[in-house]
C-alpha cells in the first residue's frame, strides 16, 4: 500500500503542478490520523508482539481504527474519503467480528511468498493484527483472501476492503493535491 501512496503522491503533485492544493485544501482532524497510526506503530512491532502486553493488541488495534474512522468521517467532503470509508468499514467489520484480528490463510500467504508470516501465525496463532483463518472465521469474504504474487513488489494478501481503501487513497491524494479554482474547493 505504501508504494501506491508514494506513486499517487508524486503523480498528484506532478499532474497538479505543485503543492498548492496541499497548502490550500482543508483537512480536518489530522491529529486523529496521527494518533491512530502511532498506536499501530506501537503495537505492530516485535518488541510489543513478544511482550507481556501482546494480549492487548486487538483492543489497541480497534481503538486505533476508531481514531482513523473519526478522521475519515471529518473529511467526507473529499470523494476519495468516501471510497476510503467503504473499504475501511469492510475491513472493520471483518476485524471486529474476528476478535480484533484480520484472518489470514496459509494457502494465500504461501502463494504470495509470505513464509515467515506463516511460521509466526502457526507458532503463535496470531501475529500483529493477523490471525489464522479457519472454519470459525466470520465474514470470510471480507478477510485477506485476495492474493497477488506478481510482480514481486506488490506481492501480498489483501482484503476487498484493502483494495477499495487503496483506490480511495489514490483518489484522495489527487483531490488533495489539486489546487482550488476561483476560491472554491474542488471537492463536492
Amino acid at each position: 500500500m505504501t508504494l501506491f501512496v508514494l506513486i499517487a503522491t508524486i503523480l498528484g503533485i506532478i499532474i497538479n503542478k505543485g503543492f498548492e492544493g496541499v497548502i490550500k485544501n482543508p483537512i480536518r482532524g489530522f491529529f486523529l490520523a496521527i494518533i491512530g497510526f502511532i498506536l499501530q506503530l506501537a503495537i505492530f512491532n516485535s518488541n510489543f508482539a513478544f511482550s507481556q502486553y501482546e494480549y492487548l493488541t486487538p483492543y489497541f488495534y480497534v481503538v486505533s481504527l476508531l481514531f482513523l474512522l473519526a478522521f475519515i468521517l471529518l473529511n467526507l467532503s473529499y470523494n476519495g474519503m468516501k471510497i476510503i470509508l467503504t473499504g475501511f468499514l469492510l475491513n472493520f467489520i471483518a476485524i471486529v467480528a474476528n476478535g480484533g484480528y484480520m484472518p489470514q490463510y496459509v494457502d494465500k500467504l504461501t502463494t504470495a511468498g509470505k513464509l515467515a508470516k506463516i511460521r509466526l501465525l502457526e507458532q503463535y496463532g496470531h501475529f500483529y493484527n493477523g490471525i489464522l483463518g479457519n472454519n470459525q472465521t466470520k465474514f470470510k469474504m471480507l478477510t485477506d483472501v485476495i492474493t497477488i504474487d506478481k510482480p514481486a513488489f506488490l506481492s501480498g494478501v489483501y482484503s476487498i476492503g484493502d483494495l477499495i481503501t487503496i483506490l480511495g487513497i489514490i483518489v484522495f491524494i489527487f483531490e488533495f493535491t489539486k489546487p482550488k479554482r476561483g476560491g472554491r474547493a474542488t471537492q463536492n
